[in-house]
């Protein structure tokens, strides 16, 4: 069938474009099989069968188109190319199907369509990418790792037709696909289309500097600008420059001017600036009467202290009816010249190497992020590195790269905890932020005190000590009187004679505390003696010596009885008078 196909497209290809139309629409499969086979075969005849049939019904050629890719991708992209040259807005819509349908397949047949006709193809992109961005977008990512030199004429070309719809599917594929990115910038400036998140004022959300409004007369939108420390009265200046100053030299060839500015930095020196970002407008009609590409835009500035235009690529951001807008991040402010050409520019240098350390970082932790910066030109040259965190710009600076040389850029900066898309041209990569550990709030732990142990059920509970720690009282042999502290009064009044209690037994003791030794009952009618204080209490008087028979008693009544006889008997032998 494939064969029979590619001999009618040759004979007649309107009439081979409506068959395959209708086939397409009763079974897509089957005809993108035969697809497949007629490519082989005559792929110029096929292209023109293909552009009639995509004219007749572009979504159900797409279904097929997906079929066919993935059967033969070389001879498909081969004829899609030939089909694009008749008709690249109906090819375009065939296209955007193909990529809704198969973006992997599609995508090779694109790379395939793309190194036989960039320019044709790039046509249809830009319809594709208008139609279904998303689908296109992941289609390009094939493409460009399939043929990155090829991809990147391919996305030129479509973005000179319509360069809004080319970013947005190049944001939704290459940009973020780090692979296919790393291969088309080889290729291409990837500034042009890598998509940004525009600063807001206040502090950045990485955590380094603060951002300020500083100036924003036309053609100048806005002009922000990130200082590590508040800058009170912070301003650039916008003056129009409508001559050059004598000893100014001209922008190099094929650059078209558009006007001249003047950016005077004031309250500020640039080398206060952490970052900037400036937005600025062109004239669609200006871009039109001179036939510029959209994405050949620059922002020149003027070097002073050389002599020189450093050129800085502008970022396509956003349009209306009348202008486009465009982003740039210079490292500082002076003369500067909006300019473009005919043509995007090719890059000059090549970074690689792209470095993160340490990944994952902590928070408060330096993190260096580097590149190495390869001259790829003949001459040298001025490269603005420009280092982005989750699409906003960070920090930037300029470097000069000899000829034939090669440069290392590095960074450091202090984010705060996240999770962060890490980018510096072409090359990108992630970072973590790990938030710093919590410190944990002391607890005071209470500890019990233990409870001391009776000595017998029949005794009372001792009283643990008070919080003063108390002098042990020295164990005796001899029992303990029950009063445990002596009367306060003067003259002490004799103890009553107690029965000696059997000794108490001794308690083990719990490690953290004396207890005080263990006290004998006390009779009821006794009133409580109070608590011991931490005063040493004085040793007891010796006890009693125990009862014996009185012997001494009865010899001093003997004693005393013959005392009393000799006086009697004195007295009755003393003369009476």
């Amino acid at each position: 069938m494939g064969v029979a196909l590619a001999a009618a497209s040759l004979s007649n290809s309107a009439a081979a474009g409506a068959v395959i139309a209708n086939a397409a629409a009763t079974n897509a499969v089957a005809m993108g099989n035969a697809l497949a086979v007629a490519a082989v075969s005559n792929p110029t005849a096929m292209g023109a069968s293909l552009a009639s049939a995509a004219t007749t019904n572009a979504t159900s050629l797409g279904v097929a188109l997906a079929t066919a890719a993935a059967g033969n991708a070389e001879a498909m992209g081969t004829a899609f190319a030939n089909a694009a040259v008749l008709n690249a807005a109906a090819m375009g819509s065939a296209l955007a199907s193909s990529a809704g349908t198969n973006p992997v397949a599609t995508g090779n047949a694109l790379a395939a369509s793309a190194a036989a006709n960039p320019t044709a193809t790039g046509q249809a992109l830009a319809t594709s990418a208008a139609t279904n961005p998303g689908a296109t977008g992941q289609a390009l990512v094939t493409s460009a790792t399939t043929n990155g030199q090829a991809t990147s004429q391919m996305v030129i070309a479509s973005a000179a037709s319509n360069p809004i719809a080319t970013s947005g599917a190049l944001a939704t594929g290459i940009a973020i696909n780090p692979q296919a990115l790393a291969n088309i910038g080889n290729f291409m400036t990837v500034e042009s289309f890598t998509p940004e998140t525009t600063p807001s004022t206040g502090a950045s959300p990485s955590g380094t500097g603060t951002w300020a409004p500083v100036g924003s007369p036309a053609p100048i939108k806005a002009i922000l600008a990130k200082f590590a420390r508040t800058i009170p009265g912070a301003h650039v200046k916008v003056e129009d420059v409508l001559l050059l100053p004598s000893g100014v030299p001209s922008l190099p060839s094929g650059q078209v001017v558009s006007e001249y500015v003047r950016l005077t930095p004031e309250n500020f020196q640039n080398s206060d600036l952490v970052a900037s970002h400036t937005t600025f407008f062109v004239e669609k009609s200006w871009l039109g009467t001179n036939q510029i590409h959209p994405w050949s835009i620059r922002f020149n500035r003027y070097d002073e202290a050389r002599n020189i235009w450093v050129p800085f690529v502008g970022k396509l951001v956003q349009d209306d009816a009348q202008r486009l807008y465009y982003s740039v991040a210079p490292p500082g402010y002076s003369l500067w010249a909006i300019s473009g050409g005919s043509e995007a520019p090719a890059p000059t240098t090549r970074v690689d190497n792209l470095t993160i350390s340490p990944s994952p970082a902590q928070e408060g932790q330096s993190v260096t992020v580097g590149v190495n910066v390869v001259n790829t030109g003949r001459s040298s040259v001025d490269y603005n590195a420009t280092l982005w965190l989750n699409s906003e710009v960070e920090s930037s600076r300029t470097v000069t790269v000899p000829v034939a040389s090669s440069l290392p850029v590095t960074f450091t900066i202090q984010p705060k905890a996240g999770a962060y898309t890490v980018r510096i041209d072409r090359l990108q990569g992630n970072l973590t932020v790990q938030a710093q550990p919590a410190t944990p709030t002391p607890v005071a732990t209470s500890v019990p005190t233990p409870a001391p142990t009776a000595t017998s059920a029949a005794l009372p509970t001792a009283t643990p000590a008070p919080a003063a720690t108390p002098t042990p009282v020295p164990a005796t042999p001899t029992p303990v009187p029950p009063t445990a502290t002596p009367a306060p009064a003067p003259t002490a009044t004799p103890a009553p004679t107690a029965t000696p209690a059997p000794r108490p037994t001794a308690t083990p003791v719990p490690p953290t505390v004396t207890p005080a030794s263990t006290a004998t009952p006390v009779p009821q009618t006794a009133t409580p003696a109070p608590a011991p204080t931490a005063t040493p209490t004085p040793a007891p008087p010796p006890p009693p010596p125990p009862p014996s028979f009185p012997w001494g008693l009865v010899v001093g009544i003997v004693i005393a009885a013959a005392v009393i006889v000799v006086v009697v008997v004195l007295v009755s032998r003393r003369p009476r008078t």
